[in-house]
């Protein structure tokens, strides 16, 4: 669907089942991103390959499979929430970890949100202690608006950062 200097993106199918566990299938992983649990099963492989159907299909989530040289490299997911306001969520397949991805990534999807969704703000949440995504949302201009729990699945609350960009700041 749209691409970057190194990645190239598709929106996430029912076909796409084995490339999302092959992103996700690190403890590590399934720990900081707020939607799963580990160990990961294949319901909530499912879950999110059906999410991302209904999204695209209601126009308010965009949730994409990021490749790189044809390997999945991870994922970044826009989530319409307001008529100008924007979520993004992401995360990186463990072995292309530490190659700076997370952060085109990022920056590819916060121009197509200003560009073709005309949003107004982006922001992301990052759990506290996952300093290595503080720091892609802050080199990507990012600001840290405030710090909150968020509920985890299981009903945990895990303490969170809050980071915003406006379409008036930043690099898009």
């Amino acid at each position: 669907m749209f691409e970057t200097p190194r990645l190239q993106y598709k929106i996430i199918t029912h076909d796409d089942f084995e490339d999302v566990r092959v992103t996700l299938n690190n403890e590590h992983t399934c720990s900081v991103v707020s939607y799963f649990e580990w160990p990961l099963t294949d319901e909530l492989v499912k879950g999110w390959c059906a999410r991302s159907q209904t999204g695209r299909q209601n126009g308010k989530e965009f949730l994409f499979l990021a490749y790189k040289e044809n390997q999945p490299a991870g994922y970044i997911g826009l989530h319409l929430e307001e008529p100008t306001r924007a979520q993004i969520g992401y995360w990186i397949t463990e072995h292309f970890q530490g190659q700076g991805l997370a952060g085109e990534m990022v920056e590819g999807v916060c121009k197509l949100a200003f560009a073709k969704y005309h949003m107004e703000e982006i922001y992301a949440t990052a759990a506290i202690d996952n300093p290595a995504s503080h720091k892609v949302l802050l080199k990507n201009g990012f600001t840290i608006t405030h710090d909150a729990p968020i509920a985890l699945p299981n009903g945990d609350q895990r303490p969170s950062r809050f980071f915003s960009r406006l379409r008036t700041t930043g690099h898009a």
